[in-house]
């Protein structure tokens, strides 16, 4: 099966895995915001929300991404995500993109099938 995207960020614990994804399958003039997508999938769930990008910033080492559900600061080895709703820090470990698990891929397919 040919994938409709391609792995750019992967972050995980037991209960989440956030992941920044570039889609392959739409036209070279589409907007950016409709090719790059940061999702987050919740285990428990079995879920996918797609996370509304708001801004970024980088420096030192850090990444920071702002998005209307939360905020995520992520470096090589951690990340931590804090949900708008709640103060609760979620931390997760850097992960490869060669690491996805299939079930995360597939989800990520179904869900780009929605959008």
């Amino acid at each position: 099966m040919s994938l409709s995207f391609e792995c750019l960020y992967l972050f995980e614990n037991t209960e989440i895995y956030i992941l920044e994804i570039k889609r392959t399958d739409l036209p070279p003039e589409a907007t950016k915001s409709d090719i790059y997508k940061w999702l987050l999938f919740e285990n428990d769930k079995l879920s996918i929300t797609e996370l509304t990008f708001l801004a970024l910033d980088s420096s030192n080492f850090k990444e920071v991404r702002f998005f209307q559900q939360g905020y995520l600061s992520f470096d090589s080895d951690q990340a931590i995500y804090i949900r708008e709703s709640s103060s609760v820090q979620n931390i997760l470990h850097t992960k490869d993109c060669n690491q996805l698990p299939s079930e995360l891929v597939s989800a990520v397919q179904h869900a780009l099938s929605d959008m």
